[in-house]
């Protein structure tokens, strides 16, 4: 097998790192992610940008950069990007989240935004494309446990389907 770059039509993911990913049906979707570049993508007007805070930073004068919470899919049948429009609320801007499907769901928990790391969990439907939040971030104090069945807020970790209804989240 060999590496090959494809060339898409559309506006594909804004510039970003820490974003997470899955497939359904045949296409892969993106969300969210850390990014230097909030007003130079023309679909800026499609999801929400949180700033980071660079006031106190120790390199200080820096640009900084911050959170969105853009979704995008890719379909490589038509090797061409969208934006879908979704339903619900959607997640806060954040970066380093984990995703899981179970069949036509897509979990979406965690990650860290400009307060911190999170420990929401969200689930978007992605037969109608709506979101629900399916447990709002408690913002606990750092490494202090909500409940012995909830995860500590999290980033840059997995999150697996285990067969039946289960999540787990390492």
């Amino acid at each position: 097998r060999k590496w090959q770059r494809l060339k898409p039509e559309g506006r594909g993911a804004p510039a970003s790192e820490k974003a997470v990913g899955w497939s359904w049906s045949n296409n892969a979707y993106f969300f969210s992610g850390w990014s230097d570049n909030k007003g130079e993508d023309e679909n800026a007007k499609d999801f929400q940008w949180e700033e980071e805070d660079v006031r106190g930073s120790v390199s200080g004068g820096g640009r900084g950069g911050g959170w969105h919470n853009a979704l995008t899919c890719y379909c490589p049948k038509s090797n061409s990007w969208h934006w879908p429009k979704t339903k619900g609320r959607p997640p806060s801007p954040r970066a380093a989240a984990a995703s899981a499907v179970v069949g036509a769901s897509a979990f979406v928990f965690g990650g860290r935004g400009r307060r911190g790391r999170m420990d929401d969990l969200h689930c978007l439907h992605l037969s109608s494309l709506t979101w629900t939040e399916v447990a709002s971030c408690s913002w606990p104090e750092p490494w202090t446990a909500t409940s012995a069945l909830r995860p500590l807020p999290r980033a840059l970790h997995p999150l697996t389907h285990l067969p039946g209804t289960s999540l787990l989240a390492l």
